[in-house]
């Protein structure tokens, strides 16, 4: 073949026919050729060290290199496989690697499984990777998905110069966090772009404390989110380090965890451990008056109008996102339901019967665990979170006859199924309202309440009031899963929990405006049953000045007991004083 003489057609390659030694000339003249070829066309490599490269050339102008060869013990001929596009890489390249092409293939490899290979293996993990392997295929909830990646945007504000390497940040001056820098950021580079190996221990402890300083309200520090978004960087990295690990068979391809640095010696964390205690904080009964007033401001609150800014929005009409706003957090405030299941509240959910509103929701979870569970578990409303329904069923109905009749478009995108919409009114409203939440605080003049702040006063205040605690947890997190031994065995009805929930509502419109409206207690009356004065007695012995309050525990824990273990109470009640007999024994001599 050395010795045959390669003719090369006048207009190459159109008229080319022959095999011919590759050249980088003849190349460049393939790849600026317009229409190289009038059809599909194969040349092969015919100069020194080819190793049997070839090139495919296709009347479109695209050519790429390849070689056929068949693979040793596979079945069939020869199997074609591309190298790459002849644009993108040189000939003396794509010679090597056809070499290493032809290798494999007589070692019985098909070089496609072997580059699969050493991309894996070469490949560099990041953090958003690793974020991504974490909740890959992962069984979870919605709103458990929202917290996730909440975190993940968390974690993704935290920038460093592109210049700079993560294994060198040892000061948290370092960092630049994007949840407060607002300059250009075209320099910097994210923290989810980092490679997981290159993340060191020490930048952890600045990361920890950029977004504890970064994610505070006011002059607060975010001392929980510092703590659980370095957490969640740590769950993240356990995973990667045994998935990775195992698939690479290799115990240092993630070599390390950075964030075991936190529970060093005394420990880095904001709270012991990086657990942060529950706070029994809610709003202040001086302050309540005044925060909800601020909260039916944003109905009609209006941009002032400014000289310099000749073309702001909304300064003769209410900004729409307040006044969604001022819905959400209403509504949250007299049910004091969480922000994530509040804005995915659906008009489907909402039913009225037999003058009582409720809201449906999936309880099959807890059925499981209940026997007079209810698989669809409809919370009732109070009237206050009524009247929010009620006023966004007329804006809606309204705005639906409007387009109907001609008058108004509708948003491209309109949806019609969430009852809290966004400003696009194409999704549900943001759980995260922290912009109205500052702006209600600034109206108000008093502290920064997190959106969070209603559940907690709901059940404090629901708690003050002395009403039973399972109930209440029943009424904020609408599910039956919340049951002590006997409150899943004692029918709780939807009239109950009503009176309890305007019970607290009654509560808290008393506190906001205490001559127009007077506290009445709707639940938990006394009756009219009267105990023994001996079986008193032994009460008030054995529990002192709470006897009033055991007495209530100890029929739910003889309920309880008749439930779980008939037999055992079919025992006991033979030997109350209704159903004591004499036995014959008895009158013996």
């Amino acid at each position: 073949m050395a010795n045959k003489k390669v003719v090369i057609a006048e207009k190459f390659p159109q008229d080319q026919v022959e095999d011919f030694p590759f050249s980088q000339t003849r190349i460049k003249s393939i790849e600026n050729s317009k229409y190289p070829v009038k059809e599909e066309v194969v040349f092969k490599d015919t100069g020194d060290e080819a190793n049997g490269l070839r090139i495919r050339i296709y009347p479109s102008g695209k050519a790429v290199y390849m070689i056929e060869k068949r693979i040793r013990s596979a079945k069939g001929g020869a199997k074609k496989r591309k190298i790459a596009n002849v644009s993108d890489i040189s000939l003396i390249i794509a010679r090597r690697e056809a070499g290493r092409f032809i290798k494999w293939m007589a070692q019985g490899l098909d070089p496609f499984d072997e580059l699969e290979k050493e991309k894996e293996k070469n490949k560099v993990y990041t953090l958003l990777d690793g974020f991504n392997l974490f909740m890959e295929g992962r069984g979870i909830v919605q709103g458990s998905v929202d917290r996730y990646e909440r975190l993940r945007d968390v974690i993704g504000f935290v920038h460093i110069n592109k210049k700079r390497s993560w294994k060198t940040i040892d000061d948290v001056s370092l960092i630049t966090n994007l949840n407060k820098f607002k300059g250009n950021s075209s320099n910097l580079k994210s923290l989810l772009d980092a490679d997981l190996n290159d993340i060191s221990s020490q930048s952890i402890i600045s990361i920890h404390k950029s977004i504890t300083d970064s994610h505070g309200h006011g002059d607060n520090k975010a001392h929980t989110e510092g703590d659980k978004a370095i957490q969640f960087i740590g769950h993240i990295y356990d995973l990667a380090i045994k998935v990775l690990n195992e698939r690479h068979d290799d115990n240092n391809f993630i070599k390390r965890n950075p964030t075991k640095i936190m529970n060093h010696g005394k420990g880095y964390w904001n709270n012991p451990g990086g657990n942060a205690r529950r706070r029994r904080e809610a709003l202040d009964t001086d302050h309540i008056k005044a925060h909800y007033n601020a909260i039916m401001s944003l109905k009609t609150l209006k941009n002032e109008p400014d000289p310099n800014k000749k073309t702001m929005k909304y300064t003769h009409k209410p900004i729409p996102g307040a006044v969604r706003a001022h819905y959400f957090l209403r509504f949250m405030f007299w049910t004091g339901w969480r922000p994530g299941d509040t804005a995915r509240i659906e008009w489907e959910q909402i039913e009225e019967e037999n003058g009582m509103m409720t809201v449906s929701w999936d309880d099959s979870e807890a059925v499981e665990k209940l026997k007079s569970g209810e698989i669809i578990y409809k919370v009732p409303l109070n009237h206050q979170a009524i009247a929010v329904i009620k006023e966004l069923r007329e804006i809606r109905n309204a705005k639906l006859k409007a387009a109907k009749d001609g008058d108004i478009p509708l948003p491209k995108n309109y949806n019609y199924n969430y009852v809290f919409l966004n400003v696009f009114e194409d999704n549900h409203i943001k759980p995260n309202q922290h912009h109205y939440e500052v702006a209600v605080s600034e109206v108000a003049d008093v502290k920064h309440y997190p959106t969070g702040i209603y559940r907690k006063t709901f059940l404090s205040y629901g708690e003050h009031l002395n009403i039973n605690v399972y109930s209440l947890k029943r009424l904020v997190f609408h599910t039956q899963n919340y049951y002590d031994v006997t409150s899943g065995y004692i029918s709780t009805n939807r009239e109950r929990l009503r009176d309890i929930s305007e019970e607290v509502c009654s509560f808290i419109l008393s506190l906001i405006d205490p001559k127009q409206y007077e506290f009445r207690k709707k639940s938990a009356l006394l009756t009219d049953t009267k105990i023994d004065s001996e079986l008193y007695k032994e009460l008030h012995g054995q529990f002192k000045d709470k006897t009033d309050h055991k007495i209530n525990d100890l029929i739910r824990i003889a309920l309880a007991v008749k439930a779980l273990d008939p037999a055992l109470y079919k025992k006991l009640d033979s030997t109350t004083t209704e159903n004591a007999e004499f036995e014959d024994s008895d009158f013996d001599d």
